[in-house]
């Protein structure tokens, strides 16, 4: 699994757990906005969900420690924890 390519801040993969697949955009705290990152490398990132799929679905689904994984298409493309939840 995993990237052959890296990404950026922005990167819209899919946010795969409890079975089903949910779209976040993907941001990247600790690199500059138009930085690479390069595949295989672990890094922190915040994922934002619309506040509406938030509201419908994600609210009561998603705890902290819950693991979770990127994706694009089928493939698995990355793996990840989650450590914080923040509604703004």
């Amino acid at each position: 699994g995993g990237r052959a390519t890296p990404v950026m801040s922005g990167f819209r993969g899919q946010f795969h757990y409890g079975g089903l697949h949910h779209l976040a955009t993907h941001l990247f705290p600790d690199f500059d906005e138009s930085q690479l990152i390069p595949p295989g490398q672990q890094v922190r990132v915040l994922l934002t969900i619309p506040l509406k799929h938030w509201v419908d679905w994600h609210q009561h689904q998603l705890m902290e420690g819950m693991k979770f994984e990127v994706c694009e298409g089928l493939r698995v493309v990355a793996e990840g924890v989650i450590t914080r939840l923040q509604v703004d």
